[in-house]
Parts: structure tokens; sequence; C-alpha cells
């Protein structure tokens, strides 16, 4: 049997964090599943998806934040430490439950940050599947660590999430241009990512609707930064199409089944 966990019970392999972020006065409910969980983030972990029994579908923040930067981490082109992530999303990311925020005449016309300085539980989900992809840069330690700044903002939109990640570049003299061809290699044959094209930027608006993900790196050399942006609709890529598309794999269906109808705009 195989089963598609929404919630954030499986996404962390660590027993120990999932009780410091989500614990509280609560034990985990099926701790002894944790060792069997896949992370179903495809582009990062497809073949442990195709023999998966459990999957732990990612939350929204991370799907959109790991797209970004964890190829450029893998390849050693950005540094592991110091790295920001900074999201903007729709009001729809808070759930359907009725609340102060996000009720119209509070969040329209205004943006706001939420959660700040490290409070918000998807900081930990970021942290563990970039440090694993830090751990597979050259010369890489199998423990490498990857602490992330990470700052969430409410935008007054139903849908979207729109991420930029800074990280500080292994080595600032290389060309401009790698950032942007390491994300369009890594994404060559995925069905739901793209790398665009130079000169092209992520919108929420392109990817509205769709199990799609947009995404880009520049490098800015009067600060010696990497920018790796990203867009997704946080109802789709970042939760249920996500989870369909985990399951065709694991079922060995077309990944694409149920996922290819064209996005909303305009």
């Amino acid at each position: 049997m195989l089963t598609l966990d929404l919630s954030a019970d499986f996404r962390l392999r660590d027993l120990a964090a999932w009780r410091a972020w989500y614990g509280g006065e609560h034990d985990h409910p099926a701790s002894g599943l944790l060792a069997e969980a896949v992370y179903g983030l495809p582009e990062r972990h497809r073949a442990a998806l195709r023999t998966a029994k459990l999957v732990a579908v990612p939350g929204c923040f991370p799907t959109s934040a790991i797209l970004a930067i964890a190829p450029l981490l893998e390849r050693g082109l950005v540094r592991a430490t110091g790295i920001v992530v900074d999201s903007k999303s729709g009001a729809s990311g808070a759930g359907r439950s009725p609340g102060q925020s996000t009720h119209l005449p509070e969040a329209g016309e205004g943006v706001r940050a939420y959660k700040v300085g490290g409070a918000h539980r998807h900081t930990q989900e970021i942290e563990q599947e970039l440090g694993l992809a830090a751990a597979r840069a050259p010369g890489a330690t199998a423990t490498t660590a990857a602490p992330v700044l990470f700052t969430p903002h409410l935008l007054p939109m139903s849908r979207g999430i729109f991420t930029c990640v800074y990280a500080q570049p292994t080595d600032p003299t290389r060309p401009a241009t790698v950032y942007r061809d390491a994300l369009a290699e890594a994404y060559r044959d995925e069905p739901f990512v793209d790398a665009l094209a130079p000169g092209k930027l992520p919108d929420t608006a392109h990817v509205r609707g769709s199990n799609r993900a947009h995404v880009t790196a520049v490098f800015e050399p009067r600060t010696g930064m990497v920018l790796a942006m990203s867009a997704i609709d946080n109802l789709v890529k970042g939760a249920a199409g996500q989870a369909v598309q985990c399951l065709n794999i694991a079922m060995a269906w077309d990944e694409r089944v149920g996922l290819e109808q064209l996005p909303l705009f305009p």
C-alpha cells in the first residue's frame, strides 16, 4: 500500500528535529516510520520514490526554495553558509480556516512578513534538503550543514509563491552565466521545472493553476552574490499536484498523468 502524507509528520528525517519544530506537548504519532518515508520532491528524490511506500509531500515554501538553489549547492557553485531565503506567498498558503491576518480588509493593499527570525517551521525542512544537496558537492562531507535565514511574506493574492534565495559563490571569478546554466542542466529533462532563458524572470502569474515551476539564477557582480529565483503555485506544485506527481512515479505511471492542464495566465 502506498501512502502520501501532506502533513509535516514525515518530512523531517530526525525525530529530535521534529519534536523541536512540531512536537510541542505531543510526541510523534508514528516515529517508527520516519526511516522509510521518502521526501516527495521528484526532482531531488525520483529514484527513491519509485519504490516508496510512504511519501512525505514537501511543504510549499521548501519546494520553491529547494528547486531554486539545490542544484547550485550540489555542484559546489555556492557556499552552504550564509544562505538567505526570502519568500512571498498568497493567502491560500495559510489554509482555508478564517483568520484575521488573511481577511481581505486586513491583507489587501499591503505586504507583511510573518514568523520572522527563524520561527517558521519550514526552516528546518529547507535546511535538511539543502544540507543533503551541499553534501553532494565536490569535496564536501556527508554531514554538511546548510543554515538558512528564512523569511516568509504574505501578499494580497489568492495563490502562488515567489522565492528569492541569496547565496555566496564559492568562486566569484566564474562566468556570470554558469549559475543559470547549472539550473538549465539540472532540469533539462524535468517535465515540470523550467529554467528560464537568459533575461527572463519567474512570475507567479505564469505558473498559476499548474504543476510547473519556473527558476533562474543571476550573479550580481557589484556585491558578488548569487540570486536564485523560483515561482510555483502553492496549491499545485506546492501541494496536491506534487502529491499526484509522486503517486505517478511510485505507481510507474507516466509522471505527467493528470498534471498537464494549462496554466491560468492570462
